[in-house]
C-alpha cells in the first residue's frame, strides 16, 4: 500500500473545461512528508481533439523556501508548467542527441524574459487575476499572478473563447481521492494523450 500524505494547499479547477477530472501528479516535502505542489487535470471528451487543461497549486510554506525564492515564485511556478507541458506532449519513443537538454535549458531560460509572453485577464473564484502565458503546441502555459495570494500554475489549450473562471475544489473525490484523508501515488491517473509526432514547436529542440 502506498504511503499518504497531507495536502495543505487549495487547489483550484477551471469551469468549462470538461467533465473528465485527475490527478495528473505531485511533488512531496521529503522531510515533512506533506504535499508542496500539485497538478489536476481537465478534459472534454466529447471533442475530436480531447485537449486538457491543467493547474497546479503549492503550498505557502514552500513558495517561502530558498529554491523558490531565488527565482521569485511567480518565475518558478511558469516553469514548472513549462517543464510539465514540454514533458507530457512528447511522442513516446527515444530522442535524439541533446533534445532534452535543449528543451529544459529553453525552459530555465524563457521564463526571465519577455520576448514572447502574454497576458490575458482570467477570474479566481470572485476576484481578476492575470494569466501570464507563452505559447507552445497550440497551448498557453504560464502562470496566474494574485499579487500576495500564492501563484497558480496553468495550461490551456488555445482557441477557447471567454474568460477563464477557476475555482476552488470543493468534491476532491473527483479528482481520485479525499484532502480530509490524505492523498497517495495510487491516485495518480495516466490520462495523458501522447502524440504520434512531435509538434512542429519542438523542431527549435532537435540542433543547438
Amino acid at each position: 500500500m502506498s504511503d499518504t500524505f497531507s495536502v495543505p494547499l487549495a487547489l483550484y479547477e477551471a469551469s468549462g473545461r470538461g467533465e473528465r477530472r485527475w490527478l495528473e501528479g505531485f511533488q512531496v516535502d521529503p522531510i515533512e512528508q506533506t504535499v508542496i505542489e500539485m497538478w489536476i487535470g481537465h478534459r472534454d471528451d466529447s471533442t475530436p481533439t480531447c485537449r486538457d487543461t491543467l493547474t497546479s497549486s503549492y503550498s505557502s510554506d514552500f513558495l517561502e523556501t530558498p529554491i523558490v525564492t531565488s527565482v521569485g515564485a511567480e518565475h518558478y511556478v511558469a516553469r514548472e508548467a513549462l517543464h510539465v507541458q514540454l514533458n507530457r506532449n512528447l511522442p513516446t519513443r527515444n530522442h535524439p542527441d541533446g533534445f532534452t537538454r535543449r528543451m529544459m535549458r529553453f525552459a530555465e531560460s524563457v521564463v526571465f524574459t519577455s520576448l514572447g509572453w502574454s497576458t490575458e485577464d482570467v477570474i479566481v473564484g470572485d476576484n481578476s487575476a492575470s494569466f501570464r502565458y507563452l505559447q507552445f503546441a497550440e497551448d498557453k502555459v504560464g502562470v496566474v499572478r494574485r499579487g500576495k495570494l500564492p501563484p497558480i500554475g496553468l495550461i490551456t489549450p488555445t482557441g477557447f473563447s471567454g474568460r477563464l473562471k477557476l475555482s476552488k475544489v470543493e468534491d476532491f473525490s473527483k479528482y481520485g481521492f479525499e484532502k480530509f484523508l490524505g492523498v497517495s501515488r495510487e491516485s495518480i491517473s495516466n490520462a495523458v494523450h501522447r502524440p504520434s509526432n512531435y509538434h512542429p514547436d519542438y523542431s527549435q529542440f532537435f540542433e543547438d
